[in-house]
């Protein structure tokens, strides 16, 4: 069975961003590693990993909405799965992934993060739960008062790419 990726980060249009850059970079690994990438599959940092990984060789798979504006995904995915709406594209994201990464975001990679947390919770097998950047950090924080010890240890935090590698 293939080894699955699932990156989670915002729609940003600007790809000039240090975020972009590295989630490029992000999906490059994921296919050296041999992962197969999954991803929201529109603009932004969805976007960056699947031009990441495709350049590099891999497989991209994004996971479009039909309640948005439009179902088309980015131009760097190698296939495209419309999904009926919100709940269905995130059950297709959460599904046989061993690896979920999440890079900055806004209000839907923030609900993707607590969700996918929330499910991994329940379930005996745990993948890895991968937070890029220091902003993660200050949000677990935020509601350190309301998870245990033993929830918090299902998260990996990393502040660097090759942080980040050695975690893969």
């Amino acid at each position: 069975m293939e080894k699955t990726a699932t990156l989670f980060g915002g729609g940003f249009k600007d790809t000039s961003t240090k975020e972009y850059k590295d989630t490029v970079e992000i999906g490059r690994m994921l296919s050296e590693k041999g992962y197969v990438v999954k991803s929201g599959g529109y603009s932004g940092l969805m976007e960056a990993v699947s031009k990441g990984a495709t350049e590099n060789g891999g497989t991209a798979i994004g996971y479009t909405c039909e309640t948005f504006r439009s179902t088309k995904g980015n131009e760097f995915l190698s296939s495209t799965v419309v999904s009926a709406d919100l709940y269905d594209r995130l059950r297709h994201l959460i599904e046989n992934t061993d690896v979920y990464i999440f890079q900055k975001g806004g209000i839907g990679t923030l609900s993707e993060f607590f969700t996918v947390w929330d499910e991994m919770r329940k379930k005996k097998e745990h993948p890895k739960m991968i937070l890029v950047g220091s902003h993660w950090r200050d949000i677990i924080l935020s509601v350190s008062g309301l998870i245990t010890v033993a929830e918090s240890c299902k998260l990996t935090f990393v502040d660097s790419l090759e942080h980040l590698e050695k975690e893969l």
